[in-house]
């Protein structure tokens, strides 16, 4: 539901490699994507350290490091 209704926000924007954030009431969504041929370092702030990860990829210290042509979502409650 959050994707459908969520508020949009950009959080990383550097050379191929985006990350946002949808967030409701109720929860937030983080997208990263990684479309660089070389792993990249995406900041996306340190209250995504404790989030659920899904396809493996967490955040540690406020940064997602991801391996080219890769992409994460991370999910927390609010």
């Amino acid at each position: 539901k959050v994707l459908a209704d969520g508020e949009l926000k950009f959080v990383f924007c550097e050379n191929s490699a985006i990350a946002y954030t949808r967030t409701n009431k109720k929860e937030s969504l983080l997208v990263a994507i990684n479309n660089n041929d070389e792993t990249t370092d995406i900041t996306v702030g340190k209250k995504w350290d404790s989030s659920y990860p899904f396809f493996g990829f967490r955040s540690f210290n406020g940064v997602i490091t991801l391996p080219p042509k890769r992409y994460v979502l991370l999910s927390k409650q609010n």
